[in-house]
């Protein structure tokens, strides 16, 4: 179970990355401010908000296994 959440977090850092040097950004936030005017910004805004909450829970999740393993 651990193997499979490190491989989803690892491709969704890896998509994070890709967006984020596409635009030069750290995080989500700095594109928000930037993405009001360009559609396909607003779009890779909205993926990045996707994969960040997506990669928040699915670490919480891990965590979760971690403690139960314990």
């Amino acid at each position: 179970m651990k193997k499979v959440f490190k491989e989803e977090i690892g491709e969704i850092e890896r998509e994070l990355r890709e967006l984020y040097n596409k635009y030069n950004i750290k995080s989500s936030k700095e594109l928000e401010l930037n993405a009001k005017n360009d559609e396909e910004a607003k779009n890779d805004f909205e993926k990045i908000k996707e994969l960040e909450d997506e990669l928040e829970r699915l670490n919480s999740y891990l965590r979760e296994v971690n403690m139960k393993t314990i």
